[in-house]
């Protein structure tokens, strides 16, 4: 931010000058000018909003939202609270003290402060403030840091504030996130924007002047109350105690903005006097608890926060056992102020977990009109404020320090906090000590947070896994606790169901723009990104990213259908896991399974088991789908899911046919509504719709029709497993377009709308599937015309190249045809290079020779495992004979390394691996993590952070990890006989991608190091010099293995990079992935051709071992996406973790020169693929051979008694 590059001295400098500065040259404008700025100090903070509101919806010439009354579906309460407090002084009038005291007949009289509240509120103002001079702190950890540049942390400068503050003010002022000028979010559509408004007010923009750090006293205020709110959405909830948040935000920074004060150094005769000032007095509590008390009556006026609706929510939230709000003793407390008797025996208590007693309690009372006198009892309310106001009190005397203890009395504390919640809530009937964020700008706020997320996340993440943001926004307090408990105990030691999608499971979310603010990580391309300013509608139609409010919506209908059918997936294939595990400890099939006693714990909303789930579902649709063809829809679905009911149905036990969950059934359910709604939109979608998918392929996880064909993919694997081949292959035949029926006239179009919704890698796994399932649904006499049905499509792919080169060929060996045969080339295999290497063998005969990669054979024999260790990978002993430790075993992969290091592999001496010296190989199991991390350093500022014509909708927010047309994959349109070269990456930057890969081949080794070594250097020098203690993980790593990388690089050379590289640029979502599993590495001196000891020349990660430990995780340098894209990742993992352990001020590292002892140094590089007896190689394992060339190779074990066996058979 431009304001924390300055000093605070410049900072005032500046101001005055721009008091000093001339005025206008007529009077009149100079003094309305100041009129408006005594006007803005009087009044409050929030009648500021308000007139702020009134200006914005006025100037986007809309009606604004305090004028609509019947017209809409605002919440007029809301919106007139904010007004009336907009107007009203935080001070109300005041009880005295004593007044307070006669309404506890069994309190204690004693002496308190007898002022008034507000002379107290209106004298901590200077203090309240007084942090902003201090030093720089880093806000990860509080502590006082070195100033690298000035940086005030305010309130409003708060990592959570400014995080939501961004999201808000990009998703209602960024002209992106608008449909023919109108916001998407606005109040006519029943949308309550007070929180989303009150967030981006407090936004800082780098562009902003230094004046919106220089807050006065109200806005301060203002800023401070909106914290508070920021860390509630952050926590977990949804209920909080007063008591919580007032340790947790409001006595901590007391005691922290005191801390800012102290110098760095003191002597030992300041050190008595500081502890003193440091010592928590009673008077610092008070200010503090004035504040928080303060801070949650605006935010309640304000509409942001609500306590308790009735006393039978109050009930069920305190009694319940999930909420957690209240201990065990202290519900036993309010049970015996309802006149409850507390559980007494062992199953009582275990079972008052279950039960909630509390509620139970209170509904089994009569109303109090009707009540005896020996059962008079108070409501619940009261009771819970009394003890939560104790609470409060005890926690505030254990802050104390021991000499305030000894002056104050626990009924001084409790008297106090009694008189400031009387006094700061006069207004309520009861006091509130439990708060919970409002539903209904909560759910706005959090809608706005999924679109921000998921927007920039890009089309490589379009499942939930945990940490991003495809989550329902809506949440059912309460829901499935039992459920849940019952789980618990069923599956107590086996494994653990994930949390029902309705669950509050955002305070899970990974919010890249808090990351930042933390300093946890760095976007590289957060410069690329500009915010658009709003102009009229139809000049930024192309700017725009939805095509109507319709599609929108549409789309957050699909987003919720996409957590509910992830939930599904992973609660299925866990409740299997636990039968298959419980059978295997009990070693009996007998007996009823978990998957009898369990159901998903999904609500009514999402229950597509019933007719009336179903039809309830489908209305999430309407207006993406036409209103009027609904109950065709809906007449299709009830068709197709009968059928599966009959089958389900059998009375074969054993058939296969039947679902063995009632996830199974959801999730066919769930597909064939999705089914029904895509074909619908297919056939009545017009060409501008159609044409606007295509425009920008790169935002397909921002098209509903792209969410709804991928919950189709992920639902056909049931069906396929349950035996509804017949049902699969026409859902696969809807998603991928191939060979459907003239719809609307638009058949061309259709087909090239299909190649954008699935990436290329999933298209060709699905026509594989398409594949497999007709030959499954036709009777023998008719699986010949799925060959055929192949045939008639091969020419279709390689001309339009619509799935990975690596398909084709699997597809070429089914059919056991020659690729010569069809006489039309892939442009994938003839711009990468690919070999295919066909040829005609016998007289007569055509049969395929398709190209195969070296292999080295070595013989190794597994150590046997013991029958319950099923499912584990092989262990090998090693061949060293002087290893340390001669009771470890080694996994295949390390087998490898030591083959190759020891030069036992390959068995053929004059193989070239062994020239010009044997052996010396050192590396890792990485499956291509170093290909992936060279490809991000080095294109980084060269091609993936260049600017193109769709800078605009490529780059959608300051925290992409990558541009998001990366994950479109090249490939061409067909209309006809013409051919279009699709928008893809690739397309979108030929010519730099192009020259930077001719300049990568004619550089030499040492230059290529040169080159990534000032690229890292750049990068760290970057991170040092910025305002906020950066720790992001990638940079570091990058860092602490500069020099290896550097080695890497110029052992792989300018070409086979420029070579890796191009297959990378050309499909990344494919090419990702299927490296060769080892990346081995040597060097030797070019004269004497002896073996450097890379551990003396390098150090970093090499060791004397033969193998260097990974460093990297598989998935680690995935730019945008996960690598495993086809599976369901595990919804319920937990929140990323980042290490905070790592520095970058270790110094420099020295730069990397091809020599070692005066002699000149050739490095060189060798990728490996290891197979055991038993594995193959897939078609994308044997491209990436293939395109390597000399450089990689395979290598395969087998046991001594398989290599008996084909001896003895040749």
């Amino acid at each position: 931010m431009k304001g924390s590059k300055l000093s605070l001295s410049k900072r005032k400098r500046k101001q005055k000058e721009k008091k000093n500065e001339a005025p206008p040259d007529t009077k009149k404008e100079h003094t309305s000018i100041l009129d408006e700025q005594t006007n803005e100090r009087t009044e409050s903070p929030l009648k500021k909003i308000c007139v702020s509101l009134q200006k914005e919806a006025d100037s986007d010439g809309v009606a604004s939202q305090f004028s609509c009354r019947d017209e809409s579906n605002v919440n007029q309460d809301e919106v007139q609270r904010i007004s009336n407090y907009a107007s009203t002084d935080v001070s109300t009038p005041k009880k005295d003290i004593v007044e307070i005291l006669s309404d506890d007949e069994n309190e204690d009289s004693y002496d308190v402060d007898n002022s008034s509240i507000v002379d107290q509120i209106q004298t901590i103002g200077e203090d309240q403030v007084s942090h902003q001079d201090s030093p720089e702190v880093n806000e990860v950890n509080g502590n006082e840091t070195e100033t690298k540049t000035s940086f005030r942390l305010t309130y409003k400068t708060s990592a959570y504030v400014q995080n939501l503050a961004e999201i808000s003010y990009d998703i209602l002022n960024d002209a992106r996130w608008r449909v023919s000028g109108e916001r998407l979010f606005k109040w006519e559509y029943g949308d309550d924007l007070c929180a989303l408004h009150s967030f981006s007010r407090l936004f800082i923009d780098e562009e902003n002047s230094l004046d919106e750090y220089d807050l006065d006293y109200d806005e301060e205020i203002y800023a401070r109350c909106m914290n508070l709110y920021a860390r509630m959405f952050h926590r977990k909830g949804p209920w909080f105690k007063i008591s919580d948040l007032f340790i947790r935000y409001y006595h901590r920074d007391f005691i922290r903005r005191k801390q800012y004060s102290q110098p760095t150094s003191t002597s030992p005769e300041e050190t008595e006097t500081q502890s003193s000032e440091n010592e928590i007095t009673f008077g610092s509590l008070q200010k503090a608890l004035i504040d928080c008390m303060s801070d949650l009556r605006r935010l309640k006026e304000m509409g942001l926060i609500r306590s308790f609706k009735s006393e039978e929510e109050c009930g069920r939230v305190v009694g319940s056992s999930d909420t957690k709000l209240l201990t065990e003793k202290e519900k036993l407390m309010i049970l015996s102020k309802l006149g409850g008797k507390p559980p007494t025996s062992t199953t009582a208590l275990q079972s008052s977990e279950d039960e909630n007693y509390i509620l139970k309690q209170m509904k089994s009372q009569k109303s109090i009109t009707f009540m005896k006198r020996e059962n008079n009892v108070l409501p619940i309310k009261v009771h819970l404020n009394q003890l939560l106001q104790r609470d409060l009190a005890g926690k505030m005397k254990e802050l104390l320090s021991s000499s305030e203890k000894e002056k104050t009395s626990d009924q001084q504390v409790f008297a106090y906090v009694k008189q400031i919640s009387k006094e700061i809530f006069s207004e309520e009937k009861e006091f509130l000590t439990c708060f919970r964020l409002k539903e209904s700008p909560l759910r706005s706020l959090k809608r706005a947070c999924r679109l921000y997320l998921n927007a920039g996340d890009g089309s490589g993440s379009m499942r939930s896994n945990g940490a991003n943001a495809y989550i329902l926004v809506s949440e059912f307090e309460g829901s499935f606790s039992q459920e849940r408990r019952n789980e618990r105990k069923l599956l107590k030691g086996i494994c653990s169901l994930p949390e029902p999608p309705e669950s509050n499971q955002w305070h899970k979310v990974d919010f890249h723009g808090l990351n930042m603010r933390m300093g946890l990580r760095i976007f590289e391309y957060s410069s690329n990104y500009t915010r658009i300013k709003f102009c009229k509608a139809g000049v930024c139609k192309n700017i725009e990213i939805f095509k109507d409010v319709k599609q929108f919506h549409a789309w957050e209908a699909s987003v919720d259908t996409r957590s509910i059918l992830d939930y599904l997936q992973e609660w299925n294939n866990l409740i299997l896991y636990a039968e298959r595990k419980k059978k295997r400890l009990t070693g009996s099939s007998e007996g009823p399974g978990f998957r009898d006693e369990l159901s998903p714990c999904v609500s009514d909303e999402f229950d597509v088991l019933s007719s009336d789930g179903r039809k309830f579902f489908l209305q999430r649709f309407v207006g993406f789908v036409n209103h009027a063809s609904i109950m065709d829809i809906e007449m299709a679905v009830e068709k197709n899911v009968q059928i599966l009911q009959d089958t389900d149905n059998e009375d074969n036990n054993e058939s296969r046919c039947r679902f063995l969950t009632d996830a199974e059934r959801m999730i066919a359910c769930v597909t064939i509504i999705c089914a029904e709604i895509l074909s619908h939109r297919f056939e009545n979608a017009s060409s501008s719709e159609l044409n606007w998918i295509m425009k920008k392929p790169w935002l397909r996880h921002l098209h509903p029709e792209s969410a709804l064909a991928y919950m189709i993919w992920d639902g056909v694997d049931i069906l396929e497993k349950r035996g509804q081949y017949s049902l699969a292959v026409k859902l696969l035949d809807l998603i991928l377009l191939e060979s459907p029926n003239n719809r609307n006239g638009n058949n061309d179009i259709l087909c090239n709308v299909a190649k954008v919704l699935l990436s290329r890698r999933v298209r060709g796994k699905a026509f594989e599937r398409l594949f497999v399932d007709k030959k499954h649904s036709l009777d023998k006499n008719k699986k010949k015309t799925v060959d055929e049905f192949i045939i008639s499509l091969i020419p279709k792919f390689s001309k339009s190249s619509c799935i990975p080169f690596s398909f084709l060929r699997k597809q070429l060996k089914r059919v056991k045809k020659p690729y010569s045969y069809f006489q039309c080339w892939s442009n994938e295999m003839l711009h990468l290079g690919l070999k295919v290497e066909t040829k005609v063998e016998g007289k007569g005969t055509k049969k395929a020779s398709h190209w195969e990669p070296i292999t080295d054979e070595s013989i190794a024999n597994a150590i046997q495992k013991d029958q319950h260790e099923s499912g584990t990978r092989c262990s090998f002993i090693s061949n060293e004979d002087n290893t340390e430790d001669t009771t470890r075993s080694l996994n295949v992969e390390e087998l490898a390394i030591e083959e190759y290091s020891a030069g036992r592999l390959p068995l053929c001496k004059d193989d070239e691996v062994h020239y010009p010296i044997k052996g010396g190989w050192k590396g890792w199991h990485c499956e291509g993590v170093h290909v992936r991390i060279l490809f991000r350093i080095l294109l980084q500022e060269r091609i993936l952070s260049k600017k193109t014509k769709e800078q605009c909708s490529i780059f959608l927010n300051r925290f992409q990890s990558a541009p998001l047309d990366l994950h479109v994959g090249s490939s061409l349109y067909c209309s006809g006989d013409s051919v279009e070269e699709n928008r893809s990456f690739y397309h979108n930057r030929k010519e730099e991608i192009e020259s930077f890969l001719r300049q990568l081949e004619n550089s030499s080794p040492q230059e290529i190091s040169d080159i990534l070594y000032v690229s890292i250097c750049n990068r760290v020098k970057k991170a040092t010099s910025s305002a906020i203690n950066i720790i992001d993980p990638s940079l570091l790593r990058d860092f602490e293995q500069l020099r290896t990388l550097c080695l890497i690089a110029a052992g792989c050379g300018g070409i086979l990079l420029a070579k890796m590289f191009r297959a990378l640029t050309l499909d990344y979502r494919h090419y990702a992935a299927g490296l060769p599993d080892l990346l081995l590495v040597r060097a030797y001196t070019e004269e004497t051709k002896t073996l450097v000891n890379l551990n003396e020349w390098i150090g970093e990660v090499f060791q004397d071992s033969p193998i260097v430990s990974q460093q990297l995780g598989v998935d680690d340098e995935m730019l945008g996406a996960s690598l495993h894209e086809g599976q369901m990742n595990n919804v319920s993992m937990k929140r990323i973790e980042y290490q905070t352990n790592l520095s970058l001020d270790g110094g420099s590292v020295e730069k990397l020169t091809l020599k070692f002892k005066g002699e000149n140094v050739v490095v060189q590089s060798l990728f490996v693929e290891v197979k055991s007896h038993s594995d193959t190689l897939s078609e994308r394992q044997i491209c990436w051979l293939s395109l390597l060339g000399k450089a990689g190779r395979v290598c395969k074990f087998v046991s001594s008694q398989k290599k008996k066996k084909s001896a003895t058979k040749k």
